[in-house]
């Protein structure tokens, strides 16, 4: 059986069922599962997460995804960067180390590690 390949996505293995909503993201496949959830899973077939909410595209510091409402940080492999614990994670340009997020209503920055660098007391970022 010929492995199905779809824009750069390739799978590595026949899979049990076709996939025809989906879209890649770094080395994972992001399943719509009728836009009521998502899951991603990686190109030899193995489910990651099985019950995703959002799932953004890849940059530099990796893919965020959000899950039970909370956002986290993976990587390309889906590998856990950042809990799923935040209200928001974005980008910080001027400091690849610095990551800005919300948690509890309150925006402040945590590094790649996440421990908190600049404190959770700012309404705006």
């Amino acid at each position: 059986m010929a492995m199905p390949a779809y824009s750069h996505c390739i799978y590595e293995k026949p899979l049990d069922e076709p996939i025809t909503d989906f879209r890649c993201v770094g080395n994972l496949i992001e399943r719509n599962h009728d836009y009521e959830y998502y899951s991603v899973i990686d190109k030899q077939g193995n489910v990651l997460f099985a019950k995703v909410d959002l799932l953004y595209d890849e940059h530099d510091r990796g893919i965020d995804m959000v899950m039970n409402g909370k956002t986290g940080l993976i990587d390309k492999d889906g590998r856990i960067k950042l809990p799923f614990k935040y209200e928001h994670i974005g980008i910080f340009e001027k400091d690849d180390n610095l990551i800005l997020v919300k948690s509890n209503g309150k925006f402040g920055y945590i590094n790649q590690q996440g421990e908190t660098v600049i404190d959770f007391i700012y309404d705006d970022a």
